[in-house]
């Protein structure tokens, strides 16, 4: 006998493991949404930079977020943002204690882009857009994929830059080598993986969902069909009627 089919919500229930491929690959705020790209550029010069940075902010992504998502509940909505740059800035400012006292000198090489986490437009997104509204469980794996595909895309350009530096190609470690690069890389991430092929067959953005509470771009304002313009479009033309004062 033959269980019945599941149901479409079944199906499309999150598990870990989508909520992950979708952070690290699907959403990768790299070669996606093209976040982060500032500090991916500076210290992309080096492998081992890369891989640190990268690493230290998958930290305190999947840190943030699970924190976030364990007291989302308790935030207000006006002081949220807030509240994101509080606990991550706390995190950071632990992590920087930390590399200083550790690895002095990875320390000196990451100098201001290691604080420049805390403003790190693709960690505050994560929060704002998936932490604040899920378990924490999903927060921290989201949290986790994020800073993976990051760090992933990040090692990847410094691997390029270094190789083509070793065969002469000095530019490479300009910053207009970087973003030559950078362009290359993704060029070959749409050939090899589509985009349409990554979101499952369906042609849809990786970029941030809609924002509810906001309007939609392109809407036509309220009072134009109330204007006497937008309804003498609609009039076939005649002589005017002379119109009475207003008083």
């Amino acid at each position: 006998m033959t269980s019945p089919p599941a149901s479409a919500a079944a199906q499309s229930r999150p598990t870990v493991i989508r909520v992950a491929a979708d952070g690290a690959i699907r959403n990768n705020a790299v070669t996606v949404q093209m976040l982060a790209l500032c500090p991916m550029l500076a210290v992309s010069v080096s492998v081992s930079s890369a891989a640190i940075l990268g690493g230290l902010t998958a930290v305190v992504t999947a840190a943030s977020g699970f924190i976030v998502a364990a007291v989302r509940r308790t935030i207000p909505r006006a002081a949220r943002l807030p509240v994101f740059l509080v606990i991550v800035a706390a995190l950071v400012g632990a992590l920087d204690i930390l590399l200083e006292a550790l690895a002095n000198s990875a320390h000196r090489k990451l100098g201001i882009f290691l604080p420049l986490i805390i403003t790190n437009c693709a960690v505050l997104a994560r929060l704002e857009i998936f932490a604040s509204r899920q378990p924490p469980l999903f927060a921290l794996a989201d949290g986790a994929a994020t800073g993976a595909g990051m760090t992933a895309a990040i090692v990847l350009l410094a691997m390029l830059r270094e190789t083509a530096a070793a065969f002469g190609v000095a530019a490479a470690m300009l910053p207009a080598g970087g973003f030559i690069l950078f362009a290359l890389m993704l060029a070959g991430i749409r050939i090899l993986a589509p985009p349409r092929k990554l979101n499952g067959g369906e042609n849809r953005p990786g970029a941030f969902p809609e924002t509810p509470g906001f309007p939609r771009a392109g809407r036509p304002a309220r009072r134009w069909s109330e204007t006497g313009a937008a309804q003498s479009e609609s009039r076939p033309p005649g002589p005017e009627t002379p119109r009475s004062p207003t008083p």
